[in-house]
C-alpha cells in the first residue's frame, strides 16, 4: 500500500512539475513578442499591431526628413514593447 501511494505522489508531482514549467515557457514567449511595430509606410512612420499586415496609423512624419541611422531602422521595424515606449519614440521622431 506504501508503494502505491508513494508512485500516486510522483505522478503528482511530476504532472505539477510538467504544468509549472509549461506556463513558465508559455509566459516567457508571450513576453517576447513587441506590441508594436514601427516602420516605414510610404514614406512615413506607421505603427502596426503586433502581428497586423496594415498600420493602425500612419503619421506625418516623413522618413526622408530623419537621420539615415533611423530611417534605416524604420525600414526594417522598431519593436516596442508598451504604449508609454511607442510613445517616446513618436515624440523623438518629431510627433
Amino acid at each position: 500500500m506504501r508503494k502505491a501511494w508513494l508512485a500516486l505522489i510522483f505522478v503528482f508531482s511530476a504532472l505539477l512539475l510538467a504544468l509549472c514549467l509549461a506556463a513558465f515557457w508559455y509566459g516567457s514567449q508571450k513576453e517576447d513578442s513587441p506590441a508594436y511595430i514601427l516602420r516605414d509606410e510610404g514614406g512615413r512612420v506607421a505603427v502596426y499591431q503586433a502581428g497586423a499586415e496594415e498600420p493602425k496609423q500612419v503619421y506625418d512624419i516623413y522618413t526622408h526628413l530623419l537621420p539615415p541611422e533611423d530611417t534605416q531602422k524604420l525600414q526594417q521595424g522598431i519593436p516596442v514593447e508598451t504604449e508609454a515606449q511607442l510613445q517616446a519614440l513618436l515624440e523623438d521622431l518629431g510627433l
